[in-house]
């Protein structure tokens, strides 16, 4: 059944015996592509009817070829995290994706096109673009797709795909026709091609976006259309600096990035400098730090609840951010000590192990909010830099404040304590 509906979907004009032999040799050369839904099929409330199209098929190979690395819009977005879409409405939903797949600077990419241009996914191989119908005219084919930036001239981007194309390749429009980003055109036997490209970038993600609009020989060469979708593109969030809508925490991104966190059971307010980014990460509570050239430099999270009696010591040994230290054979760590001129109760423990040092781990109390740090300065490998950021990391957090002041008794037990010995030594 499955085959005769594959052979009722192949061009008419191919006769059936024919038909049957593409199918078997295509299917024994190369894997389909995935995810293609057939004609007038409701997949989700929300979306445009996706519709199958095959003129955008070689896109992504073709920017293979020409050495592009390619992102991915993430298949089912709405599906797989519908936290991300709530808030918009039904039209808005049609012009939101997730992207890139498989990255933790995931953003909101909005289409702001007019009412008839319609969106659908292509997947190919495993890699999503988005493919456009502007009217029921054939004559054009416009897809986008989304790759990492590697720092390229957009002219080079642009012409790279044009000849990984092959046939005539064309300098860009002339500059006269007003068009401020990078096109080039390519002209085989039987369509033209327009390549065009643009940077797309937030507070911290950055990547380019394509687009490709195929052409019959004899039409007319729409780079307006492509101009439009690459003017149309923009990040709605930043995922990466704002997390998920169910992340513990509530601070605004404005807030956020001043360094007050707001959760459930208390406010930390962090005194953030310039050149240091805070971050919402994850769908549930860690904090990221950015700054002193380390990226992360400091990680918050809430501090795991007590599954069986103990005092915090116990807590702390089955928090993940202790926990996943103590579990390595090197690790060093020192007793627990409260830093000077600490305004907030907090209890810090020096770490080193045999792939890094000049760590450190802790827990503090906000209102009535218990939070874990640790300082793990990535990226920094000269010692006298990690040590300086170590201090920097020592001085931001015992500066710290919360809402209210805070008692903390139950810091008491971890002041002197070696977490490494798993509460041997008392």
């Amino acid at each position: 059944m499955l085959l005769f509906s594959w052979i009722a979907r192949l061009p008419v004009a191919c006769a059936p015996g024919s038909c049957l032999l593409l199918l078997f040799l295509t299917a024994c050369s190369q894997p389909q592509p995935a995810n293609e839904k057939p004609d007038n099929q409701d997949v989700e409330e929300h979306r445009d009817q996706w519709r199958p199209r095959e003129a955008q098929s070689d896109f992504l190979d073709i920017g293979k070829q020409a050495g592009i690395e390619w992102l991915s819009f993430v298949p089912q977005d709405q599906l797989e995290y519908p936290e991300y879409f709530e808030g918009l409405d039904r039209d808005q939903k049609r012009r939101v994706r997730l992207a890139p797949k498989g990255s933790d600077e995931q953003v909101l990419i909005q289409f702001n096109l007019a009412p008839n241009w319609r969106l659908w996914p292509v997947d190919w191989y495993g890699t999503e673009l988005m493919a456009f119908d502007r009217s029921k005219d054939d004559a054009w084919q416009h897809s986008a797709a989304i790759a990492v930036d590697t720092g390229d001239s957009l002219d080079s981007y642009a012409r790279k795909l044009a000849e990984a194309r092959g046939g005539r390749v064309f300098e860009s429009p002339p500059s006269d026709l007003g068009f401020p980003h990078s096109f080039c055109l390519a002209q085989t036997d039987q369509f033209a091609y327009i390549y065009a490209v643009r940077q797309v970038k937030g507070r911290v993600a950055r990547m380019l976006l394509f687009v490709e609009v195929r052409m019959d020989t004899g039409a007319n060469r729409d780079f307006g259309g492509a101009e439009r979708i690459l003017e149309a593109v923009s990040i709605k969030r930043e995922l990466a600096l704002e997390g998920s809508p169910k992340h513990k925490c509530s601070s605004s991104l404005e807030e956020q990035l001043r360094g007050t966190l707001r959760f459930p059971d208390g406010t930390l307010q962090l005194p953030i400098e310039n050149g240091q980014l805070v971050r919402k990460i994850g769908g549930d509570s860690t904090i990221q730090i950015d700054g002193e050239g380390a990226k992360p430099w400091i990680l918050i999270r809430r501090l795991k609840e007590a599954d069986t009696e103990g005092d915090l010591r116990a807590r702390l040994r089955r928090d993940t951010t202790f926990n996943r230290r103590l579990k390595v054979p090197s690790a060093k760590f020192s007793t627990g000590y409260v830093p000077q001129d600490a305004k907030l109760p907090i209890v810090v423990f020096d770490y080193d192990d045999s792939s890094s040092e000049n760590n450190l781990l802790g827990v503090l109390k906000a209102g009535n909010e218990l939070l874990t740090f640790e300082v793990i300065t990535q990226g920094v490998t000269d010692g006298d830099k990690r040590r300086a950021a170590r201090a920097a990391a020592l001085k931001l957090l015992a500066g710290a404040t919360g809402k209210s002041e805070t008692q903390a008794p139950e810091f008491k037990p971890l002041v002197g304590w070696n977490a490494g010995d798993m509460g041997s030594g008392g």
